[in-house]
């Protein structure tokens, strides 16, 4: 394979050896990722937000169960309009 022209760039030389299954750094991007400290909710809050959860997760199943119903309806009309003969 001949010479396509790039040159090997920096900081792929310069870069210090990793250790195997820790997280690899790309270049540029060696910022340390500090998570935000959790706030700290009483009792209440939390199961609120437990009861606000299941109550979304549950809109989402609902969602996805009248999608599902409305594609098999249209793939079973279409199947039985140009199949069924």
């Amino acid at each position: 394979m001949g010479y396509m022209g790039f040159g090997m760039r920096r900081e792929f030389y310069t870069r210090d050896s990793h250790e195997a299954f820790k997280r690899w750094k790309k270049p540029g991007k060696n910022k340390s990722r500090k998570k935000p400290p959790l706030p700290r909710l009483s009792k209440e809050e939390l199961k609120q937000l437990k009861i606000a959860l299941k109550q979304k997760a549950f809109i989402q199943n609902i969602k996805l169960l009248v999608m599902f119903i409305i594609v098999s309806a249209v793939v079973l009309t279409m199947w039985y309009i140009f199949f069924w003969k």
